[in-house]
């Protein structure tokens, strides 16, 4: 049995699989096996990961896109690890990642824990950003995560037993993360590793860039942790309003500056009147009326006029 698990769903993807896999090959810790779930890729995935010859990675493919929740269940349901590591198909460990968990596992005993690193988010234009965040002691660790939508994926190590209790929600393609970190720190102890040992990659091929409305998938994880009978009682009303509000403010922001003009109208409306004295609504308020049909009239008519 291995000490770790490593969980990497794919899609579509061959083009990042050299560097993300080539870093799971490269670690100082080598005890460990590779899942590489590849959901139904259409690309040569299967090719990039055969290319490796390496005994410790296991290539499992979907029958049809079953997203990646699903996909890292499949992968816990099939570990044989002691531990489970993920690591998302566009990011790349660092070469003492998993040192650093071991190191930490043996160290306490090997507790049943959710435990995480740091990591450090590089931008296309080459600009980085490190990101060592941790709770304070008074702050509420769900109200944490849902604010700082963190720790990623593949900074966090989980126990087995763990994973086989609480699982990634299917219903979620954004936030489902969030949705189980909360899940599980509520029942098991969480740990922060005060080291950077992950990069994370910030391109135009991101889930968040992908999905044509994060802030609406978003506030649908909102809701269920609303719902939720021992979550919603770590969520204060004043939060849940407040988190709302923004994602309702992002929505409208992402969709014009897309130009969906033909969906923001009811956003724009139901925002002021929900919210009529917020930051920014004299923008909001140009943004509806410069988009109703009566104006999109009179510039045409000014234009006809103008050009005669």
């Amino acid at each position: 049995m291995p000490v770790f698990s490593i969980i990497l769903p794919t899609y579509n993807r061959a083009g990042f699989l050299n560097r993300s896999i080539g870093s799971v090959l490269s670690q100082t810790f080598t005890d460990f096996e590779l899942i590489v779930i590849d959901d139904a890729s259409t690309d040569n995935t299967k090719e990039i990961v055969d290319g490796f010859h390496d005994k410790r990675i296991r290539y499992i493919k979907n029958d049809m896109n079953l997203e990646r929740s699903t996909s890292r269940n499949k992968g816990i349901d099939l570990a044989q690890g002691e531990y489970i590591c993920f690591l998302d198909s566009d990011d790349a460990f660092r070469k003492e990642h998993l040192q650093a968990f071991h190191e930490f596992i043996i160290k306490n005993n090997k507790p049943k824990a959710f435990i995480f690193t740091g990591f450090q988010r590089n931008y296309s234009n080459g600009e980085t950003e490190e990101l060592l965040r941790y709770p304070n002691k008074n702050e509420n660790i769900i109200e944490w995560l849902i604010q700082e939508q963190l720790p990623p994926p593949s900074t966090v190590c989980i126990h087995h037993e763990i994973l086989m209790k609480h699982k990634f929600d299917k219903k979620f393609v954004i936030n489902e993360d969030v949705y189980l970190w909360a899940r599980i720190v509520l029942e098991y102890p969480y740990f922060l590793i005060n080291k950077i040992t992950l990069d994370f990659f910030i391109h135009d091929n991101n889930t968040k860039f992908v999905n044509k409305d994060p802030s609406y998938e978003q506030l649908r994880v909102l809701r269920n942790f609303c719902k939720n009978p021992v979550l919603k009682n770590h969520i204060s009303k004043k939060f849940k309003n407040e988190r709302i509000k923004s994602l309702k403010a992002q929505r409208i922001k992402a969709f014009a500056d897309n130009n969906h003009f033909d969906k923001i109208n009811f956003l724009i409306i139901e925002y002021l009147f929900r919210y009529p004295f917020s930051a920014q609504n004299k923008y909001r308020l140009y943004l509806l009326l410069s988009n109703l049909p009566i104006a999109k009239f009179l510039v045409k008519k000014y234009s006809n006029i103008k050009n005669k």
